[in-house]
């Protein structure tokens, strides 16, 4: 853009929540929308889905490694929806996903809670 490239602000923080801690949240709940599923095999293996694997897997690690057990992340199921792959636009598709993967993991979510 004019001149300069431009980035999703993922690619510099994939889970931006250090803000959140430093303004004092003991934990935080975080959605990893990025839409990839290690629940199915490769379908094909081109630059979208190798980077798409490769980001989910950065966001996790970076979760874990920064945060440990102060962040819980959810990662909603979206091998649903493969044709909106990358439509993070897509409200409805990513609040229902959401909403099955919340249910999926509550008892672990409200255990995380108490503890």
């Amino acid at each position: 853009h004019q001149g300069r490239i431009l980035m999703d602000g993922g690619v510099v923080d994939p889970l931006p929540v250090k803000i959140l801690f430093e303004r004092g949240m003991d934990r935080v709940i975080s959605f990893n929308l990025n839409k990839y599923s290690f629940d199915r095999p490769m379908k094909r293996h081109d630059q979208i889905e190798v980077l798409t694997a490769t980001f989910y897997l950065m966001m996790r690690f970076l979760g874990d490694r920064d945060y440990g057990p102060k962040v819980f992340q959810i990662a909603p199921h979206f091998s649903m929806y493969p044709h909106q792959a990358l439509d993070f636009l897509d409200i409805k598709t990513n609040i229902t996903a959401g909403t099955e993967a919340m249910d999926l993991c509550e008892k672990e979510l409200l255990a995380w809670l108490e503890e």
